[in-house]
């Protein structure tokens, strides 16, 4: 289960039997398969087919199946399931299925998937964007959950204190722990899952959320539960050197170079802010 999970995010675990391992996804044609009545077909058909459909609508940043795709594979547990057959790989496709739906957008979809095989990490992850898509400044629906964090995934960064635990996950969600109560809530998950975390900074009462490659920063409000994107002109020089986001010599109140003014700026540095040089 943990090794399942930890691909939510980065790519399809997918399972089969040994003998399908091999198939050429180049050659398939995948019409042809959907076209396929699933009650014809043998139980080694069916893995096969399964495998070409998965490796075929999945790669690194996930899987990628479409309705059409689903559909088929639902009709054909349930040809098994009239049959008396037990298929052996149920979480894996479940998984995928699940997966796929939150790759597309369709929340609520994946979220009832993901419920529905027992996947705690993808539900919570999906509830996360029904709640909080879109928003980037004003206040989150932060849901909490009993126990410890249930990512799988390497962790980019980390901040704590002596009650609250902050981990952001490679190509998924910030997460906060809290020692006190032991609940655990996702409190930010990028929508490109490439603008993972990779620089976290708690003071107690606000979170600074720094995205790699320059993909913006933001600040959680740890009581409020409210986000916004960090402006630079309400960054002291120390945050603005600490945080690499401005060359050394650009940055304001140093003396070296331009001051920033007029309307702030939201990171990414140098795309919407003004100096007075310009």
């Amino acid at each position: 289960m943990v090794a399942l999970l930890a691909c939510l995010l980065v790519a399809s675990c997918a399972t089969v039997p040994k003998s399908t391992e091999k198939a050429d996804i180049y050659s398939v044609d995948y019409d042809k398969i959907l076209a396929t009545n699933p009650d014809t077909l043998t139980l080694e058909q069916f893995y096969q087919y399964e495998t070409a459909i998965i490796s075929g609508f999945s790669g690194s940043g996930g899987n990628f199946l479409g309705e059409p795709e689903i559909a088929w594979l639902r009709a054909a547990e349930k040809s098994f399931n009239a049959r008396g057959v037990t298929l052996k790989d149920e979480e894996n496709r479940n998984f995928v299925i699940a997966n796929s739906y939150l790759n597309d957008e369709q929340y609520e979809k994946a979220f009832y998937e993901f419920k529905r095989a027992g996947l705690q990490e993808g539900a919570e992850l999906a509830e996360w964007f029904i709640n909080n898509k879109g928003v980037y400044d004003g206040p989150l629906k932060v849901v909490e959950y009993a126990g410890s964090i249930p990512c799988g995934s390497s962790e980019t960064a980390r901040a704590e204190n002596e009650r609250y635990l902050f981990v952001a996950y490679f190509k998924g969600a910030i997460y906060r722990y809290d020692k006190l109560t032991q609940k655990h809530a996702i409190i930010y998950a990028p929508e490109n899952k490439y603008d993972w975390c990779d620089k976290l900074r708690f003071n107690g009462e606000t979170l600074v959320i720094q995205l790699r490659d320059e993909a913006g920063t933001y600040v959680f409000n740890n009581q409020t539960n409210e986000i916004a994107p960090k402006l630079i002109s309400r960054m002291s020089p120390g945050e603005i050197q600490r945080l690499k986001i401005l060359p050394k010599d650009k940055v304001p109140g140093t003396g070296k170079g331009t001051e920033i003014f007029g309307v702030p700026g939201i990171l990414p540095a140098g795309k919407t802010y003004t100096t007075k040089d310009e």
